[in-house]
């Protein structure tokens, strides 16, 4: 089964631009919390993408979402 989930926070505002037949694309970071193997708390910075419907939305910085999906490796020559 291949599915992940990630819940954080938004670290910036959005930056959204529209494809030329005009669905729109939002790109947000977020920052997600870990343990290190010291147990302190230190935080990942994931590049998001949302597109259509989704990138519609307004989320704001500093709020909270979850986002589910799947990965893919892409091999790019």
């Amino acid at each position: 089964m291949n599915s992940f989930y990630l819940v954080g926070r938004i670290v910036d505002t959005v930056d959204m631009t529209i494809t030329s037949n005009g669905a729109n694309i939002a790109r947000h970071h977020l920052s997600v919390e870990r343990l290190n193997k010291d147990q302190e708390v230190t935080n990942d910075i994931f590049e998001i993408v949302l597109f259509r419907s989704l990138a519609e939305r307004s989320f704001k910085e500093g709020q909270v979402i979850a986002i589910s999906g799947k990965l893919q490796a892409n091999n790019y020559v």
